[in-house]
């Protein structure tokens, strides 16, 4: 998916914007905005094919869901997201709850209602080198805890962290 928006939808269950399953994904250039569902508002993604499956330069901003607003990353999933910003969203910006990694960098996640949970001690999840609303970065329960940016929970790895925003990501 190039260049393209997707906005103001409303799913009944997973994925108000996108909804990706057993499949391969690329996002570019475009923005998830105002959509809704229960898991995964701006996007939910399921079970990836291969690896290689990226997120970037792209928005993913003022969506609505009971869990992961923004994105929700279940069962083998390893995206890559870069230049992506990540706010306004309902609940988290991202909420993973993967056997596996995921990679987030060079990204702004800022204003969500917590910027990243992970369910699972299974993986640690890579968030380093973002901007999260704050030039002392996340709160962290352990790794940051004066940080006054977007919260993330246990087995998220933000250190290090941009002070300020990444002018490369979308407005």
């Amino acid at each position: 998916i190039i260049n393209s928006k997707i906005h103001s939808n409303t799913a009944s269950g997973m994925g108000g914007g996108i909804y990706v399953y057993m499949a391969d994904m690329v996002l570019e250039n475009s923005i998830l905005a105002n959509n809704t569902s229960s898991s995964g508002g701006g996007i939910y993604i399921d079970r990836l094919r291969s690896v290689g499956n990226s997120i970037s330069n792209t928005q993913i901003i003022n969506n609505v869901a009971t869990e992961g607003g923004g994105a929700y990353f279940t069962e083998y999933v390893h995206p890559t997201l870069t230049n992506v910003t990540i706010s306004n969203n309902s609940k988290e910006g991202i909420y993973s709850s993967l056997d596996e990694a995921i990679s987030v960098s060079y990204s702004n996640i800022v204003n969500n209602d917590f910027g990243v949970y992970n369910s699972t001690n299974a993986s640690i999840l890579n968030l380093t080198n973002n901007y999260w609303g704050h030039s002392s970065g996340p709160y962290h329960p352990s790794q940051n805890p004066s940080g006054q940016g977007d919260s993330v929970s246990f087995f998220v790895n933000v250190d290090p962290w941009l002070i300020t925003p990444n002018t490369d990501a979308p407005p």
